[in-house]
């Protein structure tokens, strides 16, 4: 029995090696895109908090290479911060190109978009330098809770470069996967991208190509508790309302104290539910300790409402 499980474990570790020797297919990592995404809005909610100008940041293209070919291809890149995953045994890495740079520091320092776009080749000051490792951490914060399958999952910042030929995050023809993000502010934008390598990856590799669509709902607990502390808990205010006459301005004018207005209807007819304008519930009217009460009797069928508007009924 022992060599037999023996044989199985090296089997799996052969496939593991020869998945991993073929690349990747984002297309198959639909969980991971996901994650992306709750990534970007996550992010984007940090930047909108803290910039008075209007701000938008979201996923513009999810790809995968080989590590050295991505690197090659960001020659622009002006800062690049590599992050270390203690239990994925990998390492990470973010940078940014100059219009991400700039237009970070025009929407955080509350500038209006009058001033021409900054063209000087230059290096980045102190200033500069530290507002882009402040979208790192908060981008790496907002990667950290979107990966809601790799839990524990933390990243701690290992040092900054400011050249790609010294950030080296695994051998040139590993492959990874490359998240682009674009930054716009003052119709300016500039990019900021993550790579993740493969290896990284692969201890998540079946949980982040799960198809949900063709599966039943599954609750995701931190979703479930965002929607019972955001939305379940809004208060709303409800309405029971009776049969309701019209009367003239003379009937109105009319009226002393003591005057009793007869409604066309009874204590035991139906009384609408309303919120918002919005009919729900079909309730009887009644009394417990001291005060008027209703009772939910059917939900309102509005397409049979609409019909019988229609003829009248």
């Amino acid at each position: 029995m022992a060599l037999a499980a023996m044989e199985e474990t090296a089997e799996q570790n052969l496939q593991g090696r020869l998945l991993a020797g073929g690349g990747i297919s984002v297309d198959h990592l639909t969980m991971l895109q996901a994650a992306f995404e709750r990534m970007a809005a996550n992010f984007a909610d940090t930047i909108r908090g803290m910039s008075a100008a209007p701000t938008y940041f979201f996923v513009d293209d999810i790809d995968a290479g080989r590590i050295g070919d991505i690197l090659d291809s960001y020659g622009g890149c002006m800062l690049a911060a590599i992050y270390h995953a203690a239990d994925l045994d990998s390492k990470i890495l973010i940078g940014v190109d100059r219009g991400f740079t700039f237009s970070l520091i025009e929407a955080l320092f509350g500038a209006d978009g009058s001033e021409p776009t900054y063209q000087e080749d230059r290096g980045l000051s102190n200033i500069e330098t530290r507002a882009v490792q402040f979208a790192f951490d908060h981008l790496t914060k907002a990667l950290q809770s979107s990966l809601s399958l790799a839990e524990g999952t933390s990243f701690e910042m290992e040092r900054v470069e400011t050249k790609l030929d010294f950030a080296i995050i695994g051998r040139r023809n590993s492959f990874a996967v490359i998240c682009k993000c674009k930054l716009q502010a003052f119709e300016r934008e500039g990019e900021i991208f993550i790579v993740i390598p493969q290896s990284a990856l692969n201890k998540f590799r079946e949980a982040f190509s799960r198809d949900l669509s063709g599966e039943g709902s599954t609750q995701d607990p931190h979703w479930t508790k965002k929607m019972q502390d955001r939305v379940v808990q809004t208060e709303i205010t409800i309405h029971a309302t009776m049969e309701k006459r019209d009367l003239t301005l003379n009937d109105i004018a009319c009226f002393e104290v003591g005057r009793v207005v007869r409604l066309p209807t009874s204590p035991t007819g139906l009384l609408k539910l309303e919120c918002e304008g919005q009919a729900l519930f079909w309730c009887t009217l009644g009394q417990k300790d001291g005060f008027y009460t209703i009772r939910i009797e059917d939900f309102i069928d509005h397409d049979q409402e609409f019909i019988d508007d229609v003829l009248g009924n």
